[in-house]
């Protein structure tokens, strides 16, 4: 395809894409490796993108961060009509959010709080370039920064989202995340309305100052969402504040006192920070609740981190734990033990009863005779000789026979073992491992001794009842503890979504189930050996709303629901699906699988947002969040992370990826049923 932009300026893209999304496809441009072109699908590419795309590029931000975003450089119209974007290509590494994790399942969990900072910093550095060429970013959430882990560097992308103004216009950033929305934005999504329809003004650079916070917030205290907070054991029948809620109501459980909550056990206190720190956070978090100008700047922000940088120490135990200098001892020895104390509980086990014991029935006392007396003290003192010259023998081959019994395991089949003890029987199911290595531990949880570890996709024996945590373990000879999400069903991934599943999908095409319970219908999608449906649920469960409340987006999207009613939500046959069984169906790696399964698979990953109980719903049509049973799509798990929130995939139709994470359970997302196994 040839294309021209401003000035006649001739562009030749290449003939296939390289990467597409919800809006747009990407396209390699011929001669010009360090560009690339964004073309809009249909009906994205109007008018007032085209005006918004054309003063991005005539007021580009500094030259010197300009390798450092995604910005437009030149408009693109073909014949005459506009369609797209030119832009520098980026080297896009990894999300923001994975510098967030935390425990042993962190992409990478000896990553310094040195290089944390200097991540912290360059976020800073970019911002302020855009804020000072008087830009707003908007949607400033952790999946529009990409970072490189080995290099500290960061590059903001999704810039034609941006939220612009050219003085007499303004044209609005659509879309955010509600964890990164104040409390102005908050307030103004509520009673249907969106971020495209609410009353301007909606983002400013405040706005973005208190995404800013957030994300260093999250980078400096182990991933920690500065508005999450846990319950109290006192108060553990109330449901734990969602982040968003807390923002709202502009709660800072890490400085504020609030009944019945603390901060998260993988959390350290606030009191870590230098005193200057924490003076920025409460300016962020607590005084910009009610003045949003009050929110610390990028230069501030840089400058504290820098001072952080200079002070640090180097913890006697652990190499990669530093920590501010003005501390005595390490605080991240203490939150590491906190953590395994709240997540790595071992589990109380049931007992089986023994038989019943019959109660001795009285009987007559009988008076034995002399004789009587004497046969009977002859007889034991047989016995007892007899006992004793066994028992001395030196032949023990009757006992090592009887131990090496003990100890052989009998396999029954290539799927399942079966280990029998006296007092209960332990079945055994093959898995195979995720990843390289995966640690064998001789007790629950990370605080016990490593006593083995396996390759990827290496054969392993765990413990077949066991769903959730570690589970009985065993592999190489040796008998431990493995954690379930270490464990996967099937080895190499059969790459189910895009390699041999035309035969599959062929043999059901057409085919439909049909709800008994109010006669909705819907396609049924085969992927590998999982049968799913390959439509949002939409039965009308106590607990279930329409996004918006409008009848409309029920019938296009499915219907919402909280995580207790997804639960039951399903059809008879069919269930929630578990996190393990998500990650089978997204077997080709999260950074991909999400292009498959909403374009081309066949599942149709339709993205119908995501809203809370209060009324507040965001991003129907671009977003889509299944539990674990639009803008972006959520779709619940049936698998839980802990009393108050549970794991969902999440999928956004201007990125590839299908991410697994979790959320609180009273939130409503959509539901994919699965069907149950034959």
């Amino acid at each position: 395809m040839i294309c021209y932009g401003k000035g006649k300026l001739q562009y030749v893209l290449s003939s296939k894409e390289f990467a597409a999304g919800g809006e747009g496809k990407l396209y390699d441009i011929t001669g010009q490796p360090n560009l690339v072109a964004k073309i809009y699908k249909d009906g994205k590419a109007i008018g007032e993108k085209e005006q918004k795309l054309a003063r991005m590029v005539n007021f580009p931000p500094a030259k010197n961060v300009l390798s450092q975003i995604a910005w437009p450089q030149d408009v693109l119209y073909n014949a005459g009509q506009f369609i797209g974007f030119i832009m520098q290509k980026m080297d896009i590494n990894e999300d923001l959010n994975v510098m967030y994790e935390y425990g042993s399942s962190a992409k990478y969990p000896n990553i310094t709080w040195e290089n944390k900072i200097i991540i912290a910093q360059n976020i800073c550095a970019v911002l302020s370039s855009i804020h000072n060429s008087g830009y707003v970013c908007g949607d400033l959430n952790p999946k529009n920064i990409s970072i490189d882990p080995k290099k500290g560097f960061v590059v903001f992308l999704d810039t034609d989202s941006y939220h612009v103004s050219d003085g007499t216009k303004t044209y609005r950033c659509e879309v955010g995340i509600p964890e990164y929305l104040p409390v102005e934005i908050q307030k103004k999504v509520r009673g249907g309305y969106t971020l495209a329809t609410t009353a301007l003004p909606t983002f400013s650079q405040d706005t973005d100052n208190f995404a800013l916070a957030i994300h260093i917030f999250q980078l400096l205290m182990n991933g920690a969402h500065p508005f999450a907070c846990a319950i109290l054991p006192s108060h553990s029948s109330v449901a734990a504040p969602q982040p968003s809620d807390n923002i709202e109501k502009g709660e800072f459980p890490f400085m504020q006192k609030i009944s019945g909550i603390r901060i998260p056990p993988y959390a350290p206190k606030i009191t870590i920070l230098p005193k200057k720190m924490q003076a920025l956070f409460k300016r962020a978090f607590i005084d910009g609740h009610k003045s949003p100008s009050a929110r610390p700047k990028p230069e501030e922000w840089h400058i504290a981190l820098a001072e952080l940088r200079k002070n640090l120490k180097i913890c006697k135990k652990v190499a990669y734990h530093q920590y501010n200098g003005s501390l005595s001892s390490c605080p991240w020895c203490g939150v590491t033990e906190s953590y395994n104390k709240a997540f790595n509980k071992v589990a109380l086990a049931q007992i089986p009863i023994k038989p019943p014991v019959s109660m001795p029935t009285k009987q007559r006392a009988v008076r034995l005779s002399r004789s009587a007396i004497t046969k009977s003290i002859i007889i034991l003192s047989i016995i007892l000789v007899t006992v004793a010259i066994i028992k001395f023998l030196p032949n023990f081959s009757i006992g090592a026979t009887n131990a090496k019994a003990a100890n052989t395991e009998t396999t029954n089949t290539e799927t399942t073992n079966t280990e029998t003890t006296n007092t209960e029987t332990t079945t055994y199911a093959y898995k195979y491992a995720l990843e390289t290595p995966v640690n064998i531990r001789a007790g629950k949880g990370t605080k016990y001794e490593i006593i083995g570890q396996m390759k990827k996709d290496e054969r392993f024996e765990m413990e077949d009842s066991c769903k959730a945590g570690w589970c009985k373990a065993r592999a190489r000879g040796i008998e431990g503890y493995v954690h379930i999400s270490q464990a996967k069903e099937t080895p190499t991934p059969e790459r189910a979504i895009t390699n041999g599943n035309d035969k599959e999908k062929a043999n059901m095409k057409g085919k439909f189930f049909t709800d008994t319970r109010d006669g909705n219908k819907y396609r049924m999608f085969v992927i590998g050996k999982q049968t799913w449906m390959a439509e949002n649920l939409s039965y009308n469960a106590g607990g279930s709303k329409c996004y918006g409340n409008s009848e409309s987006n029920c019938q296009k999207y499915g219907r919402l629901y909280n995580w207790k009613t997804a639960q039951f939500a399903c059809p008879k046959g069919w269930h929630l699906p578990s996190k393990a069984e998500w990650e089978v169906l997204t077997a080709t790696g999260d950074r991909s699988a999400g292009k498959y399964l909403k374009d081309k698979s066949g599942f149709a990953a339709l993205p119908g947002g995501y809203g809370h109980s209060d009324g507040r719903f965001f991003n129907a049509g671009n977003n889509g969040s299944w539990w674990n049973a639009g803008n972006n799509g959520s779709w619940w798990s049936a698998s839980e992370y802990n009393s108050n929130y549970a794991y969902y995939r999440s999928m956004n139709y201007g990125y590839e990826y299908a991410i697994c994470s979790y959320y609180g359970k009273s939130a409503l997302f959509s539901v994919r049923c699965l069907q149950d196994s034959p």
